[in-house]
């Protein structure tokens, strides 16, 4: 692996000769989109001796979001620092090029040994435990990582955004809801919710590298059971208690995740950790942190949502706001 300052396109051949060491003789690019990802990503079809059929290019630039001026360089910041403390959960990074307005990334392509589920996906047992074993071994070989701590991670969910500005956020929401034509309450969920699971109460959970964006478009399931899968997209890398990337597992507005059993994943989840030597990943009410951590995930997506207020919420911003007020009645349901 090398880290360079001087970009140069996709399909210079002097890119490849300085990641692989070696001539290429030809080379097409396939343009691959998807998600929200702010990035550029391509499929590069590879002719050459020693090297691979293909790799996965992943750039980019400045600016990056409203909300996340770093967000360009986190990717590249997980990988080179953290995610080498836990084997086979990602992509093997092959390359990275970066300065101070770009970040490009050369990953392992995983296609066809990996195989992407669709976006509404009936999970089969043998999937959710193969989720399950990922993330124990991400969160179990990055407890330690020094670098846990960087500016570059996204905060967690429950030190995103302050407990003002997500209530400030639900009173915007509940007031465009009522111009529209539409009673959410998310005011008052917000209000009963954080009475019930304050913020403090997440810090008993040891710190460890989280992926934040569960999906099925951000997973790769081997076509082997033997070889489990790798998790995608980490450019909202966190640094936090691993009960959020179990509980935004169960909030992915898009995403057919509501049949997976939260008492099936936690059982799993925690038979892999006692597999590889770790203990449970909460000492007390397992239940009540889990829908903790799920609440607080619902919580950080209400500030970027009111961004859209001026022009009207609508597709993706309207779906997540509604799964968010749906999130946290819930979860008040069941006190």
């Amino acid at each position: 692996m090398t880290v360079t300052v001087a970009p140069t396109p996709w399909t210079d051949p002097e890119t490849w000769r300085a990641v692989f060491g070696t001539q290429l003789r030809d080379c097409r690019v396939e343009p691959l989109t998807g998600g929200n990802s702010p990035s550029e990503i391509g499929r590069i079809h590879l002719a050459g001796t020693g090297l691979p059929a293909s790799v996965i290019v992943k750039e980019s630039r400045l600016p990056w979001s409203m909300t996340d001026s770093e967000g360009f360089r986190r990717e590249g910041f997980a990988y080179r620092h953290l995610l080498i403390g836990a084997a086979d959960v990602a992509p093997r990074l092959l390359h990275i090029d970066e300065d101070k307005q770009m970040v490009r990334l050369v990953l392992e392509d995983l296609a066809p040994a990996f195989e992407f589920r669709p976006r509404r996906h009936t999970w089969t047992p043998g999937e959710i435990a193969t989720v399950a074993e990922i993330f124990a071994r991400l969160h179990g070989g990055t407890q330690s990582a020094s670098q846990i701590g960087s500016e570059l991670l996204m905060p967690a969910p429950d030190r995103r955004w302050p407990p003002a500005r997500i209530h400030e956020a639900a009173v915007t929401l509940d007031r465009w809801a009522r111009d529209s034509g539409r009673a959410w309450g998310l005011a008052a969920a917000v209000e009963a919710t954080m009475r019930r699971f304050p913020a403090a109460s997440l810090a008993a959970s040891p710190s460890c590298l989280v992926h934040s964006d569960f999906n099925t478009g951000n997973i790769a399931l081997s076509r082997s059971p033997a070889t489990g899968g790798r998790l995608l997209d980490w450019h909202i890398a966190a640094a936090g208690g691993p009960g959020f990337d179990l509980g935004n597992l169960f909030f992915q507005p898009w995403n057919n995740h509501r049949n997976i059993d939260p008492v099936y994943l936690l059982d799993a989840y925690d038979a892999a950790r006692r597999h590889h030597g770790l203990q449970p990943w909460h000492d007390g009410d397992r239940a009540h942190a889990f829908t903790c951590a799920r609440c607080w995930c619902a919580l950080s997506y209400l500030p970027p949502i009111t961004t859209q207020t001026d022009s009207g919420l609508s597709g993706w911003w309207l779906h997540t706001a509604e799964a968010v007020e749906a999130t946290l009645t819930a979860a008040g349901a069941h006190q």
